[in-house]
C-alpha cells in the first residue's frame, strides 16, 4: 500500500555516507533526538569526563559519542544499510575514519590500551562479517562476534565507566550495526525506503 509507507527524504549527495540515499522523516527524526536525548544523559551520568579538561575537548568528545549513538542507530535503517551494501569502497572510507574510541581515549587522557583492543575487535570483526555478506550465515556470525565482543570489552580494565560504555557502544556500531547488510541490499541496489 502506497498510504502506508512513509516518505523519503531526498538527502544531498554529500550526506549519503552518513545517512544513505533516503531515509524517511520518521527515521531521522528518531535518529536525531534519541540521538541528542542519550547524549545529554551520557554526560549528566559521567559529569567527571570533562573535569580538569578544556571545553573544546569535552565538547568534541560528546560529539563523537552522539556520532557513534546516531551513526549506529542509522547503520539499522534501510537506507543506509542499503546505501553501503552496494558501495564497498565507501566501507573501506567508513572504517578508516572511524577512530572515534581512540579519539575519545586521547581527548579524556585515558588508557590507550583498552580502546585500541576495541577498535581492532571491531575493525577485524567487521572485516569477517562484510565477508560474509550475501550469505546466509551472516547474521548469525555477527551476532557470535557481538556476544562474544560485548563480553571482552567488559573484561577490560578500562579507567572509568564512560570509557567501557563508550567502548560497547562502538563495537555495536562498527561489528554489527554497520557490518551486516540487514535488508540483503547486496548486488539489489540501495535506497528501497524505509
Amino acid at each position: 500500500m502506497k498510504g502506508s509507507r512513509s516518505k523519503r527524504l531526498r538527502v544531498p549527495a554529500f550526506m549519503h555516507d552518513l545517512l544513505g540515499t533516503g531515509p524517511t522523516r520518521g527515521t531521522l527524526l528518531a535518529m536525531l533526538v534519541c540521538g541528542a536525548l542519550f547524549t545529554a544523559a551520557f554526560g549528566v551520568r559521567f559529569p567527571e569526563f570533562g573535569e580538569g579538561r578544556p571545553v573544546w575537548g569535552s565538547v568534541i568528545t560528546m560529539l563523537l559519542v552522539w556520532d557513534i549513538v546516531t551513526g549506529c542507530m542509522a547503520n539499522f535503517t534501510r537506507s543506509t544499510s542499503g546505501y553501503y551494501a552496494n558501495h564497498p569502497r565507501k566501507r573501506i572510507i567508513f572504517l578508516a575514519v572511524h577512530l572515534h574510541i581512540v579519539l575519545i581515549a586521547v581527548l579524556l587522557h585515558a588508557d590507550l590500551g583498552p580502546a585500541l583492543c576495541v577498535w581492532v575487535m571491531s575493525i577485524l570483526g567487521e572485516a569477517v562479517v562484510s565477508g560474509l555478506t550475501g550469505r546466509p550465515s551472516q547474521h548469525f556470525a555477527a551476532g557470535v562476534l557481538l556476544t562474544l565482543g560485548l563480553g571482552f570489552v567488559t573484561l577490560l580494565p578500562f579507567d572509568s565507566p564512560f570509557m567501557m560504555t563508550v567502548g560497547l557502544l562502538f563495537l555495536l556500531k562498527v561489528l554489527y550495526s554497520f557490518a551486516v547488510d540487514h535488508y540483503g541490499h547486496a548486488g539489489r541496489g540501495a535506497g528501497e525506503g524505509e
